[in-house]
């Protein structure tokens, strides 16, 4: 199955129309590795089409988010970035020092969503979350535990 064509039936599972600018901005979060800034979405996706508009792009990421196939996290820059979900979760370890940034597995985050659930009766979304602290290195050299 081609990508375009995965996407089409993954929007189209999420309740959302497989319009070309969907598809385009899709394609721009699916085929980079990581996250991306909004604007160098607009960017990529203005090489191509340089009529879309800018509130396209960002309203569609906010239906992304909505529908959960895209993760918006500030990762520490103080600028909102995108990561294409689909079906996998993720999570960021991001130390304060240095900035390095381990990823997290979803079990441990799925764990605390089960307490959640279980304790309060509240079934919290954890599709992604950037978690700040002190990495190993960073905590020896400024002598914290």
């Amino acid at each position: 199955m081609s990508c375009d064509t995965s996407t089409t039936e993954l929007l189209r599972s999420h309740g959302m129309r497989a319009t070309w600018q969907r598809q385009l901005i899709a394609g721009a979060l699916r085929h980079h590795d990581g996250h991306r800034h909004a604007q160098a979405i607009l960017d990529e996706v203005q090489e191509s089409h340089p009529t879309i508009n800018p509130s396209t792009v960002y309203r569609t990421l906010s239906s992304f988010r909505d529908a959960g196939l895209v993760a918006e996290t500030n990762l520490g820059t103080g600028e909102l970035s995108y990561a294409w979900l689909g079906d996998e979760r993720h999570h960021h370890l991001i130390c304060r020092e240095c900035h390095q940034t381990i990823e997290l597995d979803h079990r441990y985050l799925e764990d605390l969503r089960g307490a959640i659930q279980r304790d309060y009766q509240f079934a919290a979304t954890v599709d992604h979350f950037a978690i700040f602290g002190f990495c190993a290195d960073c905590r020896q050299k400024l002598g914290t535990t």
